[in-house]
């Protein structure tokens, strides 16, 4: 009998079986450019001596009760519980049971992988999102109790999207109670938790005060505040309110709050251009003589035109006729 090309020693051919074939994904890898990276297949089998991950023997296992199915990767027998390869030391086995990977519990303890999670109560453990858990007595971060928050009012706040990856990238780890609100496990100060809303992966606000990150943005208007985005890029922290444009926790002077709009391209994403009433902007430079009653984005390519001239990421294309050398539809 072998195995991968590697022959299992001592296997009774009479009595082995195989008992499934289990997925597994390492959350850990990084599938930035293999999507698969972190999966792996893993294959479970017995005799009436032994039990097998892969060819190798788990030599504590008892092959008569041993289970794997509904565990993976955890599986038990009727004296132990095992994660892979390993005895977990006190797990019972009979009222143990996975939760989300990597947690799981028996009527006792809630385990990290292998790792009893000290002063956890089993039977009210509740994995929430986003790091965030909670028994009945505390609500805890990754694992670590937050002082003073309320289990029975803690709701977690949806994460927004970053605009990372093609795949979909969300930023989270906000959390609010009936009392406090929280940013990773840490209190936000201040923060009132009825009106807390997150608007993209940089900035939140309540009633009272507009927050970039976990910082006041000192000035800011809640009442009138907008991000022009919810996606990381060249515009993700551009914001304002009735009296100021923001780029980051900054005021961008001499920028008209209440005219200023970003230019979308010809796909109808954010541009790089900008405008107010009475000028013009590529990033965060103004184009000396652009005008922004005419000024139009043309295509994707950083192009763009006013009634006199045609601009390339933002200079001017000198002997370009605007309405010659563009159709209407932004092409050539």
């Amino acid at each position: 009998m072998s195995f991968d090309g590697r022959v299992m020693q001592g296997v009774d051919p009479d009595s082995f079986e195989t008992l499934g074939v289990f997925a597994f994904h390492d959350a850990r890898a990084d599938t930035s450019f293999d999507p698969s990276a972190g999966d792996s297949e893993h294959y479970y089998a017995r005799d009436r001596r032994r039990v097998y991950l892969d060819g190798q023997a788990l030599p504590q296992a008892d092959p008569g009760s041993f289970a794997v199915a509904g565990l993976f990767p955890y599986a038990r027998d009727h004296l132990r519980v095992y994660l892979w390869r390993t005895p977990i030391p006190g797990a019972d086995p009979v009222t143990f049971e996975p939760l989300r990977e990597p947690y799981a519990r028996d009527r006792a303890h809630v385990y990290r992988a292998s790792q009893a999670l000290a002063g956890v109560h089993a039977p009210s453990f509740d994995l929430l999102a986003d790091g965030y858990s909670r028994d009945r007595a505390r609500v805890y971060y990754r694992d670590a109790p937050i002082v003073g928050a309320d289990p029975a009012t803690l709701e977690v706040l949806p994460p927004v999207p970053t605009g990372l990856s093609d795949a979909g990238d969300y930023r989270g780890g906000h959390a609010r109670d009936r009392a406090r609100v929280y940013h990773v496990g840490v209190v936000i100060e201040g923060a009132d938790p009825a009106s807390f809303t997150v608007l993209n992966q940089f900035y939140r606000k309540d009633h009272a005060r507009v927050y970039r990150g976990d910082r006041v943005l000192a000035g800011a208007d809640p009442a009138s505040f907008e991000v022009f985005s919810n996606l990381y890029g060249c515009h993700h922290d551009v914001t304002r309110d009735r009296h100021h444009v923001y780029v980051g926790d900054a005021v961008w002077d001499g920028v008209d709050a209440s005219s200023f709009e970003i230019l979308r391209d010809g796909l109808g994403r954010l541009s790089r251009y900008s405008r107010d009433r009475a000028q013009v902007f590529f990033g965060r430079a103004a184009i000396p003589g652009a005008d922004p009653a005419s000024f139009r984005v043309v295509g994707y390519r950083g192009l763009a035109r006013d009634r006199d001239r045609v601009y390339a990421d933002g200079g001017v294309i000198e002997g370009a006729e605007p309405a010659a050398y563009f159709a209407d539809d932004g092409s050539r």
